[in-house]
């Protein structure tokens, strides 16, 4: 006669699908921008360099390279990006507050017009984890209406994820990965789920993820397609998202431990 655990072991795996969501960060996990951020972000910035006359302030500010951009990858560009490499910006002053605003906009503006596919193999992927009874969430620092453009240039409808959590709604309060508050929030918003999984590229959606309020019912996975060392230890490394299956899933979760 088989051994009640390990058939109950069997019952528990054979339905993890059904209790677990799987939450995807979009850019360059699900989404392959390539350099189009950064070679956005760096042509608005030479932009308002050549807009000396106007903004006679800036004169002496030191403009970025694009190296010093990638470094900033994953970051909002208006609340987090342009404060670190302008440190005399002041947004109080209006003429200053006009400046950033014109730069946010031309980024944009520039970021908008470019082509930005998934990653080959990352929307069959999805429809497979969907198929097998998994529930789907993005949470991105992008703003909303970029994304929700990007989803429709790749013909994702918005209700193929159960949740989405962009980094300026209001119930983030400015709290972007690395910080927990996507991820809470779609914790929150789903108390029926048993297990969750964080996907990801970059070291702060892991942190996130680990620093959420179910810690101890997740796992997570780190996609290397941009960094190769993530500090905050994920628990599986895959070289691309495309590659998760429900396999793969479940035994990154059998005979877990849920507190």
């Amino acid at each position: 006669m088989e051994n009640k655990t390990t058939q109950d072991d069997r019952n528990s795996i054979s339905h993890i699908g059904q209790n677990t969501m799987v939450i995807f960060d979009w850019d360059d996990t699900l989404l392959e921008i390539g350099d189009h951020l950064v070679e956005s972000q760096y042509q608005a910035c030479e932009y308002m360099k050549e807009q000396s006359q106007q903004y006679t302030f800036a004169n002496h500010w030191e403009y970025p390279s694009k190296s010093t951009l990638k470094k900033h990858i994953g970051q909002r560009f208006r609340e987090t990006i342009v404060p670190t490499i302008f440190p005399d910006l002041d947004i109080h002053n209006a003429l200053q507050k006009k400046w950033l605003d014109e730069l946010v906009c031309r980024f944009r503006k520039l970021y908008s017009k470019t082509s930005k596919k998934m990653y080959r193999g990352a929307y069959p992927m999805l429809q497979h984890l969907k198929e097998s009874g998994y529930c789907l969430a993005i949470a991105t620092n992008k703003s909303r209406d970029l994304l929700e453009i990007e989803l429709k240039d790749n013909k994702v409808d918005n209700s193929f994820f159960s949740y989405i959590v962009c980094a300026d709604d209001e119930v983030v309060e400015k709290l972007y990965k690395p910080h927990p508050r996507m991820i809470d929030t779609i914790q929150k918003s789903s108390p029926e789920f048993v297990y969750y999984v964080m996907v990801g590229d970059r070291d702060s959606d892991i942190v996130a993820a680990k620093n959420s309020l179910k810690a101890s019912q997740t796992k997570t996975i780190a996609i290397t397609t941009t960094q190769q060392a993530f500090s905050a230890k994920p628990d599986r490394y895959l070289k691309m998202a495309s590659r998760i299956t429900d396999n793969l899933l479940k035994e990154l979760l059998k005979g877990r431990q849920v507190k």
